[in-house]
């Protein structure tokens, strides 16, 4: 009993509740603006798409993924940015003549963006250089083009990535005022790029939100039905996932009954458009609308699962998205050393008067016990399942129990896990 007691009172001590939540986002009227949003506390972190025109992948060691701007204001000209036929930057450009292919982002994820694409099939190439297994750098082999909002050009060549830093340098299509500069990765340690602006000559240091984010609400290029049977490249408004956040789609359901276990082997981490732009439509005689029967699951990099239905879209007037999230609860508050299954989450918490739902994550296909203990330390139900590996979703019948605090504790063998919930009048 001592031992359980113990257990309990750290499990009290972890216990934390969740309940439905509607948030709202906005990307500024005229969509003006990218918001990065976080779900943990729907805090966000709004950056002017005119502030930047490409910008560098800085997460890791690896990355060398440099993108293009595809942002602009609902009537505004967005960056472009455009292969040039020589690979000399001293060389004058002519842009009626010497762009051989306009590039894009390929929103695939944040390794790779459009400076990327003009890649061959080697693992070497990184599109825009090339890897040297002599000194470890990459080099860089092309010049592109920028084609600028006010349609003013900027050639542009990325030197290297050398020892975590980018050396790059653009000027006039005849060369004059360059600009030869860098971009430490050191220098943005916790953002997923670093977003560089020819205005200023030199990065934004408040682009993304301080502390982590999860959803980018943004504008970008995708290829959309023409409605002659073919596609068109087209600038949308839509919603672009962190990259450590994986992402369920489930689609035709009823969002109040639909359950994460039934998509378990749906998360992924890419492309970064699963949630996208089409949660959303448009009609000419009714405005924008929003899918009814369309949630998304999030498992973010602490282990949290999210419900997530977009409720709202008010189009380009303000910019506003609102959205209804509920946190399914941590993957395990608390484990204990011997689990007896990856993760535990209970939802709705607090219950009122209802059965509340366990998602559980089983270790491996066996019998389970699943019990429930009050304060005191007693065994007021349990029940054997023969549960699979892999997330499962049981319904617990706790309307049947009184308003307090209790004790979830799964059994398999000598395996134990625990999670602590509390039922209301």
């Amino acid at each position: 009993m001592k031992k359980f007691n113990l257990l309990f009172s750290a499990l009290l001590g972890a216990t934390s509740l969740f309940a439905q939540t509607v948030e709202t986002v906005s990307v500024g009227p005229s969509y003006q603006e990218a918001s990065y949003y976080r779900l943990s506390d729907g805090q966000t972190q709004e950056l002017p798409h005119a502030n930047w025109q490409f910008a560098f992948s800085v997460f890791g060691q690896q990355d060398a993924g440099i993108f293009v701007n595809e942002g602009a204001s609902l009537g505004g000209t967005a960056v472009k940015l455009h292969l040039s036929s020589t690979t000399d930057f001293a060389t004058t450009i002519d842009p009626s003549t010497d762009l051989v292919q306009e590039l894009s982002n390929p929103e695939q994820n944040w390794s790779e963006g459009a400076f990327n694409t003009a890649s061959n099939s080697s693992a070497f190439d990184y599109g825009w250089g090339s890897y040297q297994m002599s000194n470890h750098q990459i080099v860089g082999d092309k010049v592109f083009v920028l084609e600028l909002s006010d349609g003013s050009y900027k050639k542009l060549m990325i030197d290297s990535l050398a020892s975590g830093s980018y050396y790059f340098r653009y000027a006039d299509l005849d060369g004059s005022n360059l600009v030869q500069t860098q971009v430490n990765k050191a220098d943005h340690s916790g953002q997923t790029l670093a977003y560089y602006s020819i205005d200023s000559a030199s990065t934004l240091q408040t682009a993304e939100l301080n502390g982590g984010w999860d959803l980018l609400f943004t504008r970008y290029g995708t290829l959309i039905d023409d409605g002659q049977g073919g596609q068109m490249a087209y600038g949308v408004t839509g919603v672009l996932a962190h990259k450590d956040l994986e992402v369920a789609e489930a689609a035709g359901v009823t969002p109040s009954q639909v359950q994460a276990s039934s998509y378990q082997d749906s998360f992924a981490t890419e492309p970064l458009t699963i949630v996208g732009h089409d949660w959303k439509s448009y009609d000419f005689s009714s405005g924008w609308g929003v899918s009814s029967d369309l949630v998304y699951f999030f498992r973010t990099s602490d282990q949290n699962i999210w419900k997530v239905q977009f409720i709202d879209f008010e189009g380009s007037s303000t910019g506003v998205s609102r959205l209804q999230k509920e946190n399914l609860g941590p993957l395990s508050i608390f484990q204990a050393p011997n689990a007896a299954v990856k993760g535990i989450k209970l939802f709705p918490q607090p219950a009122r008067q209802q059965n509340i739902q366990l998602l559980l994550e089983p270790t491996q296909n066996a019998t389970y016990e699943i019990q429930i203990y009050n304060t005191l330390g007693q065994n007021i139900w349990s029940k054997q399942y023969n549960l699979q590996q892999g997330l499962q979703q049981l319904e617990l019948p706790s309307a049947q129990f009184s308003a307090g605090q209790y004790i979830l504790q799964i059994r398999q063998g000598e395996q134990t896990s625990a999670l602590p919930f509390l039922l209301l009048d």
